[in-house]
């Protein structure tokens, strides 16, 4: 705490009792004491002094408000969180006690108060009120460290998109449709908080595994052999990092398939982290959505309910792909064929050859002269998944 006098709001409607309580205190309790002669000045006081207010030490009998209720009003005072309430009463029945504890008051007095006791209580007050100081900087501490942590995260998820992205255009637009869908689908089948984001950030990074798949590709009859290849070889560069591994191990099991035939593991069913399943089929179901269109993938992944895929995720993801939220899933574009290419188009994205060489950039207006020598790579080194063209508005 930054100030080192400690202040004790005294409350008593007998003027000789506020005076020598007030003088006992300033002399030998070292505090700083203010005074309110009722209840209702009392909460003004204590509304002005604010979060530097450490005790207060209340009558119970009291006109205008008694110690009771002065109390519950102060107790509604966000800036009064954490200060000590003693009473000070001549009643010592239960109920009254009850009553007093129901409405906030910490501690009690009994009068006539003894000097010594007076003191004893009023310094156990204000070590009191020193461990919830503590606990609240400390509190405050922590979520400060997890902002700056979270943002953190933040800024390393970006990095990754942005390394993928250089390597892959459009990649960090598919990725953010991907985890724009992972937290829809999160959000139906109630993940964990922890596990909702581990699937998110599996999803934004997924294409990682694309910077060092030698081998690429997929199949022009919309099944994707590579997301095993692909998921495992991105899990390997994210379980380097701590705060990466949940992704890591959502990744690692993407490949695998509800029957038992995918891999690594082989893993059936339920034994496949529910994170991982939906990220398979979400995968899928982007790839052929954006090589045809949403009726395509829907009709894909139905068709392997049950085999490759948890019909229950099947089920919530088709349900979902139709709520208005999923036009948020699809591409800026279209996906155009080689053979239907024709002059006037504008490419959406660049355009790789499968090897990785960019055969063509983003925003080319396709003339006659481009789109033949797209043709005539097409024929060594097939675009199986089109090109991405902008969409006519």
């Amino acid at each position: 705490m930054s100030r080192t006098e400690p202040v004790v709001l005294v409350v008593d409607d007998d003027p000789d009792q506020l005076r020598m309580t007030a003088t006992l205190l300033r002399l030998t309790g070292g505090c700083r004491v203010e005074l309110a002669e009722d209840g209702q000045r009392a909460v003004e006081v204590a509304r002005t002094l604010g979060r530097s207010l450490d005790v207060v030490l209340c009558d119970y009998s009291m006109p205008v408000l008694d110690g009771l209720e002065t109390c519950r009003i102060m107790r509604a005072e966000p800036l009064l969180e954490g200060v000590v309430f003693v009473m000070l009463t001549a009643h010592a029945e239960t109920q009254l006690k009850i009553r007093a504890l129901d409405a906030g008051v910490d501690d009690f007095l009994a009068k006539p108060v003894g000097q010594a006791e007076l003191l004893a209580k009023t310094r156990s007050a204000l070590r009191t009120k020193g461990l919830f100081e503590r606990v609240r900087e400390e509190k405050a501490s922590a979520e400060a460290q997890q902002v700056a942590t979270s943002h953190s995260f933040g800024q390393l998820v970006d990095v990754l998109g942005h390394l993928v992205e250089l390597r892959t255009p459009g990649a960090a637009d598919r990725g953010a449709r991907l985890a724009r869908a992972a937290k829809g689908m999160a959000v139906r089948l109630q993940l964990p908080v922890e596990e909702a984001r581990a699937l998110e950030t599996a999803a934004r990074l997924f294409e990682i595994g694309k910077l060092i798949d030698v081998e690429g590709g997929g199949n022009s009859d919309g099944t994707n052999p590579s997301v095993q290849r692909r998921g495992t070889l991105a899990a390997a560069v994210l379980e380097r990092v701590v705060a990466l591994r949940p992704a890591a191990e959502v990744l690692a099991a993407v490949g695998e398939c509800w029957d038992g035939t995918g891999g690594p593991s082989r893993l059936r069913q339920s034994v496949i982290p529910l994170a991982s399943r939906i990220l398979r089929a979400l995968v899928d179901f982007f790839t052929e959505q954006d090589r045809t269109n949403v009726n395509k993938a829907t009709e894909l992944i139905s068709t392997r309910g049950g085999t490759t895929y948890d019909p229950l995720i099947i089920g919530h993801l088709i349900q979902l792909s139709r709520a208005p939220e999923a036009r948020a899933w699809r591409a800026h574009g279209d996906r155009v064929a080689v053979h239907a290419l024709i002059e006037g188009m504008t490419l959406e994205e660049d355009l790789l050859t499968a090897s990785g060489l960019k055969l063509a950039a983003a925003g080319t207006l396709l003339t006659r002269s481009v789109i033949e020598i797209i043709r005539r790579r097409h024929e060594n080194e097939p675009f199986l998944h089109g090109a991405l063209v902008k969409r006519n508005v």
